[in-house]
């Protein structure tokens, strides 16, 4: 089988195909192949289509070579600034700015910032200040109804505790437990 083989490359008269260097005549029709056909020139005013054959995106040649010199220009103010080449993209146009560091917080912060328990201890604060006045009024005048009213201050201001204004709420519980005392003694005498 082997010798079918050479036996037929034997008798093929094509000869091979040698490397020669080409004539000064060949060189410039090689060149004009190896290039690319550019558009025709349509910077004058006669060549360009009518408005009503251009696309909606498509702009006229004064235009469009205005945009392409500050597009230019833009690409070089970015290369000066940065260093790098404008044609090479960094990161996506469609990106959004990044979100800020979330800054440290206590772990009693985080749990009353997101729910009404918050604004309620915030909000028991200043009913304990309030209730002050009629705990005061209730020692002098009525003590077994000034001793209620303390004791209901002193709740509020334990549970104002949990909120940030925690001095107010701790004079508060003071004031309170003095009064609930004093009108609680009252009521046996």
């Amino acid at each position: 089988m082997k010798d079918d083989s050479a036996a037929a490359h034997q008798d093929d008269p094509t000869p091979p195909i040698q490397d020669e260097p080409l004539t000064q005549d060949e060189q410039p029709i090689l060149a004009s192949l190896a290039t690319p056909r550019d558009e025709p020139n349509r910077s004058s005013p006669a060549c360009e289509r009518p408005a009503s054959e251009r696309g909606a995106n498509e702009q006229p040649a004064n235009e469009r070579a205005a945009s392409e010199q500050a597009a230019n220009e833009q690409a070089a103010n970015a290369q000066a600034a940065t260093g790098l080449d404008p044609a090479i993209r960094v990161g996506s146009p469609f990106a959004k700015e990044p979100e800020p560091a979330p800054q440290p917080v206590r772990p009693e912060d985080v749990y009353f910032q997101a729910t009404p328990l918050r604004y309620t201890s915030i909000g028991s604060v200043a009913a304990a200040s309030l209730v002050v006045l009629f705990a005061l009024g209730g020692t002098v005048w009525f003590p077994a109804g000034g001793t209620l009213v303390a004791g209901l201050g002193c709740l509020l201001s334990i549970f104002g505790m949990y909120s940030h204004l925690r001095i107010a709420a701790a004079s508060l519980l003071t004031v309170h437990l003095f009064l609930f005392v004093a009108s609680y003694s009252r009521v046996f005498v």
